[in-house]
């Protein structure tokens, strides 16, 4: 992990103050800043307090999920002429969907057979980025049809 090296090294810290301030030892920061090791999500928190950064921070952009605009144009493109009663129903699934995606982030180890990688997070990031842009297209969608009947 790149990036913890990157940022510790942005706050002037070295391995040992960093280990020090996270509560980790010296070698766990350097295995994990050399590749060795992936840390657990307890780790990455720890670490991003530490350096009082997100855990998000520690995923180079490179592996960000796609830009919001044509994802959010996909999905505007996708809903756009579909009836009241589909949008509603998929309205209320991705609003369920969501909540259940940020209701319970810590229970993600649980889910993934008891330690989430970075991966992992990662993907369960980028899922909830797209349920939630899927969500404002298709509220979107369900607000032109509102103002449409305002208008008629």
């Amino acid at each position: 992990m790149n990036e913890v090296k990157r940022l510790r090294k942005l706050k002037g810290m070295t391995q040992v103050e960093l280990a020090g301030l996270a509560g980790v030892s010296a070698f766990t920061v350097t295995e994990i800043e050399t590749g060795r090791r992936e840390p657990r999500g307890s780790t990455l928190r720890k670490l991003a307090t530490a350096l009082d950064v997100e855990v998000a921070d520690f995923f180079p952009k490179a592996e960000a999920p796609q830009t919001r605009g044509p994802r959010l144009d996909r999905y505007r493109a996708a809903w756009r002429g579909s009836s009241e009663r589909e949008l509603v129903h998929r309205n209320v699934e991705l609003a369920d969907r969501l909540i259940e995606l940020a209701d319970d982030p810590v229970g993600l180890p649980r889910k993934l057979g008891g330690q989430a990688s970075p991966a992992d997070v990662a993907r369960h990031l980028r899922e909830l980025g797209e349920v939630a842009d899927e969500l404002h297209a298709v509220a979107r969608e369900l607000a032109v049809l509102e103002s449409q009947k305002v208008t008629a």
